[in-house]
Formats: structure tokens, sequence, C-alpha cells
């Protein structure tokens, strides 16, 4: 049975963060533990499926020695091993894991990833399996070590089509899927709902501190919802549940949406609904709406998914993303929060309201199949995994773009490929493969040493010549050893600069030493030696190369 650590959860206070959660375990199968900054709280939830640990310990949860050590590190400025030890708890037990998934939904949205980053990081170092599970990011991804990080994942499930274009410039299609998040196939649960509901139609509202900052007439937002319900009292018959959707300390609906109802306390057709319920409470309340204006992302889903024609007040790229996966376009499903001014959400609730027998016929038709979807996702991802695992030469975090499998293949079936951040990797044609495995088995990086039959010796020494060290990056050891080769009639391999590319070359001349001499900070293209090295090989020279650990590894 596979061991499986779900981590970045915050508190089932909010209900999105539950409705994620509680679909994605009556998916996984396995040993489940669940790392939360909610633990006190989340604990006592779905106790038969999972355990919890605490994803952040506190000051005082530290030992003395850990403190010994965090103010060293502090001193040191060591913020990644300061969020590790933080992290203590999640760290141990991703040894204990087989399979990670990092589950925060739009953990990713954000700038201040760094604690995400220090996580999927060790997860790698330990060997284990990196799932991104239901993700949104951005719309365009400017930020290199978000892409450096993305490509630790082996699975990237995205839940929405605009961070997957997004994402795609940086991570191989292979490691990428696209599906509904989870919780389109969250069930509703019955609950006793108040009289409100059954007499007459009702539009549900849910605003959030997100996107209204001060729950007062000096906000335009909250103007913006104010003037909606009194168009909806004033010019339908339509009546206004406020229904919260999350509940958290730092951040509850209840906050304004109290606010709200408090410019119509006494009026009958105004009804502020408690922020008791689970989510699948929520989501059976959500259904008995007529339509739903919500700033949250998985009261959204509740809407959706049970067919209920839903208008969103936007802040990522997250609603938009999702709406345009169900209507082909976010026009007038989503508003942007920054947007919310000039009556603008009512001229969408008119058109909401034009149009929602169109809406729901449409949803009617195409939710099945995003639930059906949403119930096979861990099946897919561990088909992808299996189907990856087969058909790679190797990870692609892992490859030094050495270009020894392309010059190995006897059918010519590789080449490679240059990201958007400058990594070579090679890309297999499926048409002319002829599944040798010659590949997989010369690439150094699949080819592992075990620890324990690595020597470690270690010297230290530098070039007298001062003129040689000025030309050189440190000490000018490499022009020690190439004078030697070179004297020998040998022949030398280094790195070569010209303008802003960087690829091996082969002298066999000392006026050409200082071609080579210094670091080049870029990935060095290998390719075009092999032919010349396989020759001097042959020929019993003596050769010396210059590269990086990896790549001499791979030349050995």
């Amino acid at each position: 049975m596979s061991k499986i650590l779900l981590y970045g959860v915050g508190s089932y206070k909010n209900r999105g963060v539950e409705a994620l959660i509680k679909t994605t375990l009556d998916l996984l199968a396995g040993d489940i533990t669940i790392a939360t900054f909610d633990y006190d709280y989340n604990k006592n939830f779905y106790t038969d499926k999972a355990k919890y640990i605490k994803h952040r310990v506190t000051d005082m949860e530290l030992t003395e020695k850990d403190i010994e050590k965090l103010n060293n590190l502090y001193k040191e400025k060591n913020f990644k091993e300061v969020e590790k030890l933080y992290q203590k708890e999640v760290i141990a037990e991703i040894k204990n894991s087989d399979i990670c998934i990092s589950i925060g939904g739009d953990n990713y949205c954000y700038k201040n990833n760094d604690w995400l980053f220090v996580i999927d990081e060790e997860v790698k170092r330990q060997g284990k399996k990196l799932i991104l599970w239901g993700a949104s990011l951005f719309e365009n991804i400017d930020d290199a070590a978000l892409a450096n990080d993305m490509n630790l994942f082996d699975i990237l499930l995205l839940r929405e089509s605009i961070s997957y274009n997004a994402i795609k410039e940086f991570v191989p299609l292979e490691k990428l899927l696209l599906a509904p998040d989870p919780a389109f196939a969250l069930e509703k649960k019955k609950v006793t709902i108040d009289d409100f509901y059954k007499k007459g139609k009702v539009v549900g509202i849910n605003v959030s501190p997100l996107t209204i900052l001060n729950a007062s007439e000096e906000d335009e937002r909250f103007k913006e919802v104010i003037n909606l319900i009194n168009y909806i009292l004033k010019h339908t018959k339509y009546k206004v549940a406020l229904i919260p959707h999350v509940a958290t300390d730092e951040g509850s609906d209840m906050d304004v949406l109290s606010a709200i109802y408090e410019k119509f306390k006494g009026n009958k057709k105004v009804f502020l609904e408690k922020d008791i319920y689970d989510a699948s409470e929520i989501k059976e309340i959500i259904s008995k709406c007529e339509m739903l204006i919500t700033a949250r992302t998985h009261a959204s889903i509740a809407g959706y998914s049970t067919c209920v024609p839903t208008l969103v007040i936007g802040y990522s790229v997250k609603s938009k993303g999702i709406a345009k996966d169900l209507f082909d376009t976010y026009d007038n499903y989503v508003i942007p929060s920054e947007e919310l001014k000039n009556n603008k959400l009512i001229d969408n609730f008119i058109w909401l309201n034009k149009n929602k027998k169109m809406i729901k016929e449409h949803l009617q038709e195409i939710i099945p199949v995003k639930i059906k979807e949403a119930k096979e996702l861990y099946n897919k991802v561990n088909d992808k995994i299996a189907f990856n695992e087969k058909n790679s030469i190797c990870s692609k975090n892992k490859c030094i773009g050495c270009g020894l499998c392309l010059n190995k293949c006897p059918k010519g079936a590789i080449s490679f490929e240059e990201d958007k951040l400058g990594f070579r990797y090679p890309i297999v044609n499926k048409e002319l493969c002829i599944s040798c495995d010659l590949c997989k088995k010369v690439c150094p990086v699949n080819e592992q040493i075990p620890r324990d039959k690595i020597k470690r010796l270690c010297y230290a020494c530098k070039n007298k010549d001062d003129e040689v060290i000025a030309k050189s990056t440190s000490g000018g050891i490499f022009s020690i050893f190439a004078e030697k080769v070179l004297a020998k009639k040998g022949v030398v391999y280094g790195a070569y600069q010209e303008n802003t590319s960087v690829k091996h070359i082969r002298i066999d001349d000392i006026k050409d030493l200082d071609k080579i001499r210094g670091s080049k900070y870029a990935q060095s293209n290998l390719q075009e030696i092999f032919s010349y090295l396989k020759q001097d090989v042959l020929d019993n020279k003596y050769i010396l190369i210059s590269g990086t650990p990896c790549q001499i590894g791979m030349f050995k």
C-alpha cells in the first residue's frame, strides 16, 4: 500500500480547502498523512481516512538544540534551512512517504512561495514521487524560481487551461495534465435549510475580505454589492441569501456579509446564512439558489457543479480559467474585483438573469463530464507517471544535457530542445524509436554510483604563475594539467564561449589554451565533440577533459 503525504493544506474552516481534501481523499488509495496549518481544527475531520501532522511548528515546540541552530541560521541568513527547521514534521514525514502531493489549490498563485519550494526540493532530494494537485498558477509565468520549481514535479495537474498554457512554456508536456478541480465531484449532503429558500426564488451572494477590503460606504466595491441587492429587491421578484464560504479567523466572509446584512436588517427578502455548515452542506444550500454571485472559487464550483448559473467576482487567474473551460470564455461570467465599479455588477447580473436558461442547460450537459473526469484524476496521474517512466530517458530536472543519448541512438530518433530557461533536454521521436533503451542505459543520470562506493579525496593547490592566475577563474590549476597533456602530444577538451553560447571544443596546440580557460556560467553544448573524442580514444591519445562533475561522469 502506497504511503501518501498531502501538504500545503489550510484550515477546513475555508470550505474550499475542505472540499478539495474531501474529494481527494475519496480518490486516493493508500496510507495518507495530511500536513495542515490548522492542526487543532482539522485533526477532527476524516480521521478514518487520514492522520494529521503540523505543517509548521511554533517556536515553543522547538527544542533547545533547535533554537540554538535557528539563531545560527538567522545569523548566516540561511533562510532555506530556517524554513526546513520549522517544517521539520513535514520533512520527517517525506522520508516515510512514497508519493508527496502539493495540494494547496492556489498556493502557488502568490509570491511568498519559499516555504513550498523548500518542501518540493526536499521531496525530490529524497527521491520521492512529487505531484502538484488541482492547482492554478498565473496567466503569465515571469518568475524563474517558480518555473524551476515546477520542473521538479513528476506530474502537474492543472485545474484550468490559462495556468496550463502559461506553464507549458517551461515544463515538458509529458508532465502536464489538464483536468477539473477535484471539488467538482463533491457530493451534496442533505441539511435542514431555512424556510427562506422554500418560499420564492433566491439569488445567493457570497463576497469575501479579499474582494471587499473595507466593508463600509467608503469602499466602492462594497457599494457595488449594496446597489446590486437594492436592484434585485426593486426590479425582480428574487430574494437574496448571503452565504458565507470561509469562516477562518483571519479572513471570514461573515465580516463582510454581516456588514451588508446590516444595511437590509428587517427586510424579509434578505437572509444571512449561518457559517456552521461543512462544504457538502453549503453545496446543498447553493444548489437551492436560482443564481449565484460569488467571490470564492470553490463556492463557484459548488454552483457550477449543481448547474446553478454563476457570476464570479475574481481576484486571480483561477476564476477566469475555470469559467473559460466551462463556457469557452470568461466574459460576462467573471468580473475582476478591480473592475467592480460603475454598476458593473448590476450589468452582469442583468446579463446572467437574461441568459440563465441557456447557462443552466449548458451546465446540465457539461457538468456530468466534468464530474466523471474529476473522479478519475488519481488513476490518470498514476497512468501518466507510469507512461513517462517507461518512455522518458531520464527526469528533466536531473538531465545534464550532455547529448550522450543522442550520440548513441542508432536510429537518430533523439533531438535536443531548449526551454525558456535555457536548459537543453532530449526529445524522442516515437515514430523512429525502436525501444532499444540504449539511451537509458548510457545515461549518466540513470547510472547512479552508490554513495558508499565514492572515494572522497580532496586536494588543494595553486598555480605559481601570477600571469596564468590572472587569465583564470581561480587558482589556474587547469592550465597546469593542460600544458602537461599537450606537451605529451595529447589533446584537451574544454568549454569555449562565443558571444552568449557555450560549447566544448578540442585543442591540440598550447596556443589555443586561452580559449578554454576560465569558468563559463552557462550550460555547455557537448554534442560537437563526441566524434572527435571517440577517435582520440581509439587512437590511444592522452586526453584531458574539463567539465562539471556530471559531465565528467558522462564522459567516463
